[in-house]
């Protein structure tokens, strides 16, 4: 048997080429003029080459104006280094530049082992982008947290059995709370037998809720209780909770409201005073009228003194205008209805104390004051109606004497 001329393989040039033929490596050489002499390994692939098709070309000339171009000049100068290269493609490298010399220590050319780490640094990349954003999410859950604390609100979160989730906010001191510590406690134990307890309930049974109430000494709150679900599904998932200080809210409307109130009270002390019923004499009424009269006062007017002609039993009512200055169309059609109900309750109107300019007012605008009757001042009225008064009882006392027999 003829024996084999080729010398055997070192078992460890066997492994590096097995994994040459296998990694995304790439092994190369250059003679000191900067020409492949080597180029092996799969990594090869990647750049559009395959095993030995550099060999004889001008690494610088091919690489020219690229980070590999200025490294492999390192090299043949007799740097040793390690660098991260990236190609065109883009194609990412941690590359090794090993400068070879010769028998004199002088640089005679350069090996270079590149691996190809694109695939690690893409996922690098995206894990700094991913961790970027979760940062910047956490900053902004940081920020609103802060925010929340600070301002006069709590926001809260249960799970479905009601278990405490989330507590933030700046209500919370007020309840003897810290921020975070109710969280693992269960809300309907620590509000059962308050108000809150029912609106809780109703949130967890799956309804929207809004309470306004005083849920301690001090301390007014407006909640919403809004159940959460997953997705299209009906099933409730959590339960999220606002509420708001209305203490302030609440203490300035009361006192708007008791404002008001002793507004309407002043108002209807003021309508009393300019609408004055004075009783001058047994089933005889007075209302002196002072001022400016408009539709709206004569038809407080007209209320005042029917009431208070039921109320007297009155049978004469007298309308003095001494202290009026102008009358208008409407005013005076208001007058002059008044007087008509008036009559309709069997009491009779004078009406007195007309100025001269309001006179020529009525005349002017052509008005009949029908059967109203008019007197100079209130002495001549209040005459005439005694003098009626006295009048009706004598011709009712005639009417029921008994007749003479005869």
């Amino acid at each position: 048997m003829q024996a084999d001329s080729h010398p055997p393989m070192d078992p460890r040039l066997a492994v590096f080429l097995k994994v040459l033929d296998s990694a995304p490596l790439v092994l190369w050489a250059l003679d000191k003029n900067g020409k492949f002499t080597l180029a092996e390994g799969r990594g090869l692939e990647s750049l559009g080459s395959t095993p030995g098709a550099w060999v004889g070309r001008d690494a610088l000339e091919d690489w020219k104006g690229t980070p590999a171009e200025d490294a492999m000049r390192r090299a043949l100068a007799g740097e040793e280094f390690r660098a991260s290269i990236t190609v065109p493609g883009p194609h990412h490298y941690d590359v090794w530049y090993i400068s070879v010399r010769d028998a004199s220590g002088a640089p005679n050319g350069m090996y270079g082992l590149a691996i190809e780490v694109t695939a690690e640094r893409e996922a690098k990349t995206r894990l700094e982008e991913k961790l970027a954003l979760v940062e910047q999410q956490s900053e902004k859950i940081n920020n609103l947290t802060r925010a929340i604390n600070a301002a006069p609100v709590t926001v809260w979160m249960m799970d479905p059995q009601g278990k405490i989730l989330l507590s933030e906010g700046g209500v919370l001191p007020k309840l003897g709370l810290k921020a975070g510590e109710s969280v693992g406690l269960n809300a309907l134990d620590m509000f059962r037998g308050t108000s809150a307890e029912e609106s809780i309930r109703q949130s967890l049974s799956g309804a929207t809720s809004s309470t306004a109430e005083d849920i301690a000494p001090g301390l007014s709150l407006d909640s919403w209780l809004v159940p959460l679900r997953e997705g299209d599904t009906d099933e409730l998932t959590a339960v999220l909770g606002l509420s708001v200080d209305a203490t302030e809210r609440r203490r300035s409307e009361r006192e708007l409201r008791e404002k008001l109130e002793v507004i309407e009270r002043q108002a209807s002390t003021i309508r009393a005073l300019a609408t004055p019923i004075i009783r001058v004499w047994d089933e005889v009424l007075c209302l002196p009228v002072i001022g400016t009269v408009d539709s709206q006062r004569t038809s407080e007017m007209m209320t005042s003194l029917l009431e208070a002609i039921a109320r007297e039993q009155a049978r004469f009512a007298i309308v003095d205008l001494t202290g009026v200055e102008v009358v208008d169309t409407s005013t005076a059609d208001h007058l002059i209805r008044l007087f008509k109900a008036a009559r309709v309750l069997g009491v009779e109107g004078v009406l007195c104390g007309i100025r001269p300019a309001v006179a020529q007012t009525v005349v002017a605008l052509g008005m009949e004051l029908g059967e109203v009757r008019t007197t100079r001042t209130l002495q001549d009225a209040l005459k005439w109606c005694l003098s009626r008064r006295t009048a009706l009882a004598e011709a009712t006392s005639a009417r029921f004497q008994p007749r003479p027999a005869g």
